[in-house]
């Protein structure tokens, strides 16, 4: 029986896919299976995938054309045989014992999800990203549910489906899929999913997973994704009847919130730091400041959406709250200068 089987999207990765495919086929633990998608890649990608399924027969790759990574993953879903699931991103890498390591725990403590730390690779050398939740501790259905879960609606930081492992049984007996048509923010939706459903899930103190910052990639989604108008859809989004989930209407609207406005500053930031014309920030920024649903939102809430907020993150609700896209773009530039001191 194959223990786990591991899903690797690929869309235009043939800089770094040969170091994804090289830490995989070097896994300890042997029975495993890793299932490439192609998503009609117009590199080089098939063609090195093809090259290293000749030497190892675990490598299936599936050619689709390009629909997006959520379908990459559900097509790689439909084809997995393993005990377990796991995600791989195709110009990332992992360690020589990462999933023996996560196999053996989950095994072990006959666990639904299990999830690691991971390292971020950038330009300013590499970071060490641990869990929100403390580790060894085995998380049963009511935690989950009523902490866990409502994480996931609150916050971006443990969104990420590459640094965990899922039973297939979890997956496919739930019908567990990634959103069709989200072009940011779909590994969150599954994983509102699978944890809902997940009876035993565990947190450990393990790095072995390595993501990289590749340079340039935030300008470039930019220009192809409107960040803005996928946070509205999200904060629009029913999550309670979507997922079933067991919280009410009231407080799923507040966690809602809370993770609209930290987006919000976010985009600002990102947008006015870009290197897109003067006009062309000015117009996107002065679009946000004045959406009905945001202004609604920070007039009927700003007591609790101003508290715990940093010094300059409580500057730029103030202005957003004025209207000020001015202001805005003088408090980000600042920032990013004295940043860079």
């Amino acid at each position: 029986m194959i223990a786990v089987s591991i899903i690797i999207p690929v869309y235009n990765c043939e800089t770094y896919l040969a170091d994804c495919l090289k830490s995989l086929i070097s896994q300890t633990l042997k029975n495993m299976e890793f299932i490439f998608v192609n998503d009609g890649s117009r590199d080089k990608s098939e063609e090195i995938i093809q090259k290293f399924a000749k030497e190892d027969n675990r490598i299936q790759l599936i050619n689709q054309p390009n629909q997006g990574v959520s379908v990459a993953r559900n097509n790689g879903i439909q084809h997995a045989e393993g005990e377990y699931i796991g995600f791989v991103d195709g110009d990332d890498y992992v360690e020589p014992e990462m999933f023996n390591t996560l196999y053996l725990e989950a095994k072990q403590n006959n666990l639904d999800i299990l999830i690691s730390n991971f390292l971020i690779e950038g330009n300013q050398g590499t970071t060490r990203k641990a869990s929100p939740f403390p580790n060894d501790v085995i998380y049963q259905k009511d935690f989950i549910k009523s902490q866990i879960v409502p994480y996931f609606l609150e916050k971006d930081d443990l969104n990420t489906c590459w640094n965990k492992l899922y039973t297939s049984k979890l997956i496919k007996s739930n019908n567990v899929t990634f959103p069709i048509g989200m072009t940011n923010g779909e590994d969150s939706f599954f994983n509102i999913q699978s944890f809902n459903n997940a009876n035993l899930v565990k947190f450990i103190n393990y790095y072995g997973y390595h993501y990289r910052e590749v340079e340039g990639s935030a300008t470039r989604d930019l220009i192809s994704k409107d960040y803005f108008k996928l946070a509205v859809q999200r904060y629009q989004t029913n999550f309670k009847s979507l997922f079933k989930l067991d919280l009410s209407e009231e407080v799923i609207n507040k966690l809602k919130a809370k993770r609209f406005v930290t987006n919000i500053i976010s985009i600002i930031h990102l947008y006015i730091s870009s290197e897109h014309a003067f006009l062309t920030k000015y117009k996107y920024v002065n679009n946000i400041v004045n959406n009905k649903l945001l202004r609604t939102l920070l007039n009927d809430e700003w007591h609790w959406i101003i508290e715990n907020k940093n010094k300059y993150n409580k500057w730029v609700l103030k202005l957003i709250k004025q209207k000020s896209v001015s202001g805005l773009i003088l408090l980000v530039g600042y920032s990013n200068f004295k940043n860079k001191k």
